[in-house]
């Protein structure tokens, strides 16, 4: 169910589903696009201020969980991004 599109005005170039999004090996989509040829999804949320970014990668091989009191969502992508990219480099 978590890789389900449970909305129906969102398509596929987004691939949304319950906050996750799922990318096999190599594809590309408008949100969460970590840049990886790895497997992954990814969850990003913030609630007043309080930012949060998960991702699951190369089939759990690697978690990488940010929790920030940081109110710039943007930032917390790209640390996830630039970490993802020091263990798997492309």
């Amino acid at each position: 169910m978590v890789f389900t599109n449970h909305l129906n005005e969102i398509d596929k170039s987004v691939s949304y589903g319950y906050g996750w999004v799922p990318f096999k090996s190599g594809e590309r989509f408008d949100k969460g696009d970590l840049d990886l040829q790895e497997p992954y999804y990814i969850h990003g949320g913030s609630t007043e201020g309080y930012q949060s970014m998960a991702a699951s990668i190369n089939n759990g091989q690697t978690y990488i969980v940010i929790l920030s009191n940081s109110g710039n969502g943007r930032k917390i992508f790209e640390l996830t991004k630039t970490i993802a990219h020091a263990i798997y480099p492309n």
